[in-house]
């Protein structure tokens, strides 16, 4: 802000595209959309007008999303836009653009309930609809090779699309991973250990949050056989990268911890299964993670391959267990106190 300030009041700076755009992207990353917006109709002013580009466009509109502002980069985007156009050579059909509507449809998607299936529809037709209209038009015709990202954006709107039921999403989900439509992509989520040649591990760094959870419930539910192979019926390891714990505190006071992100998501879902899978941490390869063999081997024993773990009574943990039949032990015994005092009751005014 210092040095905006100092540009537009010292008269020997030219403030021209390149600072408009450099000073956009930092307040874009900070969330600030006020003084984005500012800076934009600065550049507009008719005394010094100053042509804007696709990389304006597309920075102010990842400042909305990093404020968490998805309706407002719409209404940028739909109503803002066109009219910036009349004095802009701007191409609103710009990839990055559509990327990042892309983007907020699946954050709206995220926002939604499961059950506002309506909404979920809405916009998952509309990232569709980008994708066989606008980024790849051909696909509708013959084979087109998309992007890694673009991939895991497909995959993303299927996953949350079926956020009540998961499984719906498995027939689409296939359908593009196994290469059965005209998407042609380079995904896959197996990786060769860096520093085992011979291990194979799994890999989700190119899959978002989402995706990647919905690919563990998958592969334990439909692909043991394959995990097995794969494995050859040793521990099933995931590449999360490295996670670093200290008890050294820096001068500061601050402790050198650090968690791998996809691991702390990954852990997150296998704690959210009724049966828990615990993770460890590989002694020679810090970046990799296997699931306890003992976890699996219940988990397997429990869950009948293809079937939805989430529907079994046998799959609560022993806690649960213990906590739900003490439940329903006290509410006999309440129901058997109830019945008495009500005999006990009768009795007393002579009924019986």
């Amino acid at each position: 802000e210092l040095i905006w300030n100092k540009m537009i009041h010292d008269f020997n700076v030219d403030i021209n595209i390149i600072s408009i755009n450099s000073i956009l992207n930092v307040y874009a990353k900070c969330g600030e959309i006020n003084k984005m917006m500012e800076i934009l109709n600065y550049s507009q002013r008719p005394e010094k007008f100053i042509s804007i580009n696709e990389i304006t466009y597309t920075t102010i509109m990842s400042g909305f999303l990093k404020a968490n502002k998805v309706k407002e980069m719409f209404d940028f985007y739909d109503n803002q836009i066109p009219k910036l156009a009349l004095n802009n050579d701007i191409n609103s059909k710009h990839k990055f653009m559509i990327a990042l509507k892309n983007l907020g449809h699946l954050r709206m998607m995220e926002t939604l309930d499961g059950n506002e299936i309506e909404k979920l529809s809405f916009h998952h037709q509309k990232i569709l609809d980008f994708f066989e209209n606008e980024l790849y038009p051909d696909i509708k015709f013959k084979p087109t090779s998309i992007s890694l990202d673009d991939v895991d954006t497909l995959l993303r709107a299927y996953v949350l699309l079926n956020k009540k039921s998961w499984m719906k999403a498995v027939k689409d989900v296939e359908t593009i991973l196994l290469q059965k439509s005209n998407y042609i992509q380079p995904l896959s989520y197996w990786h060769q250990d860096i520093l085992n040649k011979k291990q194979i591990l799994l890999d989700f760094t190119y899959f978002s949050t989402p995706t990647t959870c919905f690919m563990l419930r998958y592969l334990m539910t439909f692909q043991r056989q394959e995990l097995k192979r794969k494995f050859k019926n040793g521990p099933i390891r995931i590449l999360c990268g490295k996670s670093q714990f200290s008890n050294k505190p820096r001068l500061s006071g601050w402790k050198e911890d650090y968690e791998s992100p996809k691991k702390k998501s990954i852990e997150d879902e296998l704690n959210k299964w009724k049966i828990q899978i615990r993770l460890e941490q590989d002694k020679y390869n810090p970046a990799v993670w296997y699931l306890n063999e003992g976890d699996v081997e219940l988990f397997f024993e429990t869950v009948p391959p293809g079937e939805d773990f989430n529907k079994y009574w046998h799959l609560f943990t022993k806690e649960e267990k213990v906590s739900l039949n003490y439940q329903i032990l006290i509410n006999l015994l309440l129901t058997f106190f109830l019945i008495n005092a009500f005999n006990d009751s009768i009795t007393d005014v002579g009924y019986i």
